[in-house]
Parts: structure tokens; C-alpha cells; sequence
């Protein structure tokens, strides 16, 4: 585990070429998808294993699982931020692991991650951000893109949401100090040569992301457990 934890925590810029090029090394890409894939993998099988009528325990090194799982989840790759979201929810909902120490801790770092991950950016026809470079080599254009993230979106949503009743104060406290970091934040009009553009992203994108998380965060009051007493 140490060896994929060092693997995924250098994640960020091993794929980049350090070459005047600047672009993509689509090998040494390819194998982070392929790590990733490893780690949801081994994801699956804790969530089953535990709690299960062979008395698997907690792993000890479950820590450096979700730290590896985490350097993914906050990748400037579009697509492997996605592929990490089904596990988040897996094990946040898991009646288990949901209670573990570690897995409320970083439901914290996850919910932190979530109000830079909620905002739409990477489009492969600009080069605004570094996650640009990667979704040329993942989507065919910006409408693509915005399939794709439309759906992310919604399952980190719902990991959000399962966050947010672990750790319920925290997520209030980070809402909170997200809306006063938007309202702090001049709107930047910029220029927007297309309709397309116009369409998929803009100086609303950073308030509809805001307004995603308030609804997960704020949903909680719903259950009426006292939790906010």
C-alpha cells in the first residue's frame, strides 16, 4: 500500500510531459487510470469484506488507502476524479466504515476538495486550468465534457450528501466558509466569444456549484434528528 500511496500522491504531474511540449504522456497516463481502477477495485472488496459473515476487521492501513483514493479525487483529470466517486459513496454509506475514525476524517478533506471539484472547469477547447490537457485526450469536445461532468456531478452529489451525515457540523462550518469566500469573490464577467460557452460555464458556474452543496448540507435538517440542536 505504501508503494500505490506514493504512486497516487505524485499522481498530479506524472502524466505531464517535463518537456518543452508541456502535454500529456499518454503512456504513463493510461497507467494512473489503470491505478485507479486498482484502488476503486480494492474499494469494492473492503466495503464487502467488512462486516461480512467472515469477520473481516477494518484494515490497519486504511488510512493510506483513502489518502491514494484521495490524491485521485483531487487530480486536475476530469475522468479520474470521476472514477472515484462511486467508491467515495460506498464507503461513506458503508455502517461500518461510516463510523471509523478515518473515514470521518476524510469526509472532511472530501467535503473541502468538493467546492473546487463541484466547479465546472477543464474544458478541452481552453486553457484555463490544467485539467484542460487531460480532457483533450478524454473527450471529443465540450459537449462531451459536459455529459460527462454532468454526471460527475451528480454522484459527488450524492457522496456529499453521505459525507455530510458523518461529519454534519464540520459540513455546515465548510458551507459556511464557502459562502463567505463567493460573496468575498468578485464575478468575473469575462468574455465569452460562443454560445456554447456561454452555456456550459461562466461567472454563474462557481454559484451553482455553491448552490449543489447547500442542498446536500442543508438537506440533513430534514431528518430531524436533532443533529443541529
Amino acid at each position: 500500500m505504501n508503494y500505490i500511496l506514493s504512486a497516487a500522491q505524485s499522481a498530479g504531474g506524472a502524466a505531464l510531459c517535463n518537456q518543452s511540449s508541456g502535454g500529456i504522456v499518454e503512456r504513463r497516463y493510461t497507467f494512473l487510470k489503470r491505478l485507479c481502477q486498482v484502488l476503486c477495485a480494492l474499494g469494492s472488496q473492503i466495503c464487502s469484506l467488512v462486516g461480512s459473515d467472515i469477520e473481516v476487521q477494518v484494515p490497519v492501513n486504511l488510512d493510506k488507502y483513502m489518502e491514494a483514493l484521495f490524491a485521485f479525487t483531487t487530480h486536475p483529470s476530469q475522468f479520474l476524479r470521476s472514477s472515484t466517486q462511486m467508491t467515495w459513496g460506498n464507503l461513506f454509506r458503508h455502517e461500518i466504515l461510516s463510523k471509523d475514525p478515518v473515514v470521518g476524517q476524510m469526509a472532511i478533506k472530501y467535503l473541502r476538495a468538493a467546492r473546487i471539484n463541484l466547479v465546472k472547469t477543464g474544458f478541452p477547447s481552453k486553457n484555463d486550468c490544467p485539467g484542460c490537457e487531460f480532457s483533450r485526450v478524454d473527450f471529443d469536445s465540450d459537449e462531451d465534457f459536459n455529459c460527462s461532468f454532468n454526471s460527475f456531478r451528480a454522484q459527488q452529489g450524492e457522496a456529499v450528501r453521505l459525507a455530510c451525515k458523518i461529519v454534519p457540523f464540520e459540513a455546515v462550518r465548510i458551507a459556511r466558509e464557502w459562502v463567505q469566500y463567493q460573496i468575498c469573490t468578485p464575478i468575473d464577467t469575462g468574455n465569452y466569444k460562443h454560445e456554447l460557452t456561454i452555456a456550459f460555464s461562466g461567472p454563474r458556474e462557481p454559484s451553482t456549484a455553491l448552490a449543489k452543496t447547500f442542498t446536500r448540507v442543508y438537506a440533513l435538517m430534514d431528518y430531524g434528528e436533532g443533529i443541529f440542536a
